[in-house]
């Protein structure tokens, strides 16, 4: 996300993995200041970034962004970083807790049990997926923030938003996804500054 600006233009939002999933942002998102060069503005209701083809998850994934805090409200109170199919693979509630929303198989938020309220400025978050759980880790901790007894399956489509908008993110940089989970080693690496991890 570190494109001077986005204007609605194909592709402009650049997948650096070098697996060509770009992405348009949509109803006025763009670049802002991030915590690494620029980021991603998502600050009003239908600010989104659609994906120019869906970022499989597979049975192990790992799902990692930064943050500023405080996040902003949105109109539902939900706030989703990325979206599935049907899932919410990463997304903070009404309340502010941290978890998984599963549409899949109907059993709806999925808490991790981490409230987010108490952060302020800039802060790594990371989702690992593996088997039935989602383990949640905060700026290069080996020690989880918290776990939802739930990993979703669907591949995703869009960030920064929920496809129908009203669960808008706030101010996103560096996130990134890949198809395994990060080791505790791996992602405190990549807290302090491991550009050399290869994504998806």
């Amino acid at each position: 996300m570190n494109e001077a600006s986005w204007n609605g233009t194909a592709n402009e939002v650049v997948d650096s993995s070098g697996a060509g999933k770009h992405g348009v942002a949509l109803a006025g998102a763009s670049t802002t200041t991030g915590k690494i060069g620029n980021g991603g503005n998502f600050n009003t209701a239908t600010k989104i970034v659609n994906l120019s083809s869906n970022v499989s998850l597979a049975s192990s994934f790992t799902i990692a962004v930064w943050v500023l805090f405080p996040i902003p409200a949105s109109a539902s109170g939900w706030r989703t970083l990325v979206r599935g199919s049907l899932d919410h693979p990463v997304l903070v509630d009404g309340g502010g807790v941290w978890g998984v929303y599963d549409n899949a198989t109907g059993t709806g938020f999925r808490s991790s049990g981490f409230n987010l309220n108490s952060l302020s400025g800039w802060h790594h978050l990371v989702a690992v997926g593996s088997g039935t759980t989602t383990t949640f880790y905060g700026d290069g901790s080996s020690t989880p923030l918290g776990t939802s007894p739930f990993k979703s399956n669907n591949a995703v489509s869009v960030f920064g938003n929920y496809s129908g908008g009203s669960q808008n993110f706030g101010r996103i940089d560096e996130l990134g996804i890949w198809n395994r989970a990060l080791t505790t080693g791996e992602i405190a690496t990549l807290y302090n500054g491991g550009s050399g991890l290869t994504w998806y």
